[in-house]
């Protein structure tokens, strides 16, 4: 057995329509030490984690937060500050020393059941405190900062869609003329359905886009596709309209990468290059 259990802790969209917060999709996530001697104070850490989409690795004491350091690379340390036997204001102590030696620093949240001990964290070198029980939102607000910046996946994956297109790029030039063509009427449509509260009129339509963008390997648009269209079913729109929001960023992002792509097809086709007769209009084979 891992002596460092890690829970990869993804959000499907499913749940953002059943869990606690719908429609808050997590802006960054990271691999977090996660370190929590009370078993009621872990579940509901890994709860909110879970909903922020965290990988998290837990551990019980500080001395398994030592052993776990050169074994894995973490993004930042939960770390309950009054663990007993070693707490963590001791472990962050011996933490900051060995990053005096080596160089680095990672950052240190600590878990705390007195506000009032806030000072006293920082002063021992941690970067930030919570307070117990853990909230989604201040966790939001205190780890967001501390992490990474989220790595910017492009909009779709053009070698993906042409294996699934056998390699005919003359194929997936047709398919994205005809998603730039037709998704507009599609976002309008999801537009007005959550503006008027309508989960059914907002699952179809959702559903309709995400078929659209499949095949051209779109990720982030099929995924927010997806919650919205669990959040049409499950009938709690309180959140559809940040997610509308969400979508539509991915959506903007997709037909300007689509764009560029027909674009290039189009100077090739001037350039003499040969043509394919498409549904609706005569596509460039090379793009």
């Amino acid at each position: 057995m891992d002596k460092f259990p890690s829970t990869d802790v993804k959000r499907d969209a499913p749940a953002a329509a059943a869990g606690a917060a719908p429609g808050q999709r997590a802006r960054r996530a990271g691999k977090i030490l996660l370190a929590e001697g009370n078993r009621l104070c872990l579940k509901i850490a890994l709860r909110i984690l879970q909903i922020e989409s965290h990988q998290v690795t837990v551990v019980t004491n500080c001395e398994q937060v030592l052993a776990a350091l050169p074994q894995r690379t973490f993004d930042l340390i939960l770390m309950d500050a009054e663990l007993p036997e070693m707490t963590g204001f001791e472990a962050t102590g011996i933490i900051r020393e060995n990053e005096a030696a080596t160089g680095g620093h990672i950052p240190i949240v600590a878990m705390t059941s007195s506000a009032m001990q806030g000072d006293n964290c920082l002063r021992a070198g941690m970067d930030q405190y919570l307070a117990k029980p853990l909230n989604l939102d201040e966790l939001r607000r205190v780890v967001a900062p501390l992490l990474p910046p989220a790595q910017i996946e492009p909009a779709f994956d053009q070698a993906a869609a042409l294996s699934r297109m056998s390699g005919d790029r003359a194929f997936l030039c047709t398919l994205a003329l005809m998603f730039v063509e037709g998704s507009p009427s599609l976002m309008a449509e999801i537009r007005a359905a959550v503006e008027q509260q309508d989960g059914a009129r907002l699952a179809r339509a959702a559903h309709k886009l995400k078929g659209a963008a499949y095949p051209l390997c779109a990720t982030a648009v099929t995924d927010a596709a997806q919650i919205l269209e669990s959040i049409g079913e499950s009938g709690r729109l309180a959140a559809a309209m940040d997610e509308y929001l969400e979508f539509q960023a991915e959506i903007g992002r997709l037909l300007t990468a689509l764009g560029a792509l027909l674009r290039r097809a189009d100077d090739q086709r001037n350039l003499n290059f040969s043509t394919v007769s498409a549904p609706e209009r005569t596509i460039p084979c090379t793009a």
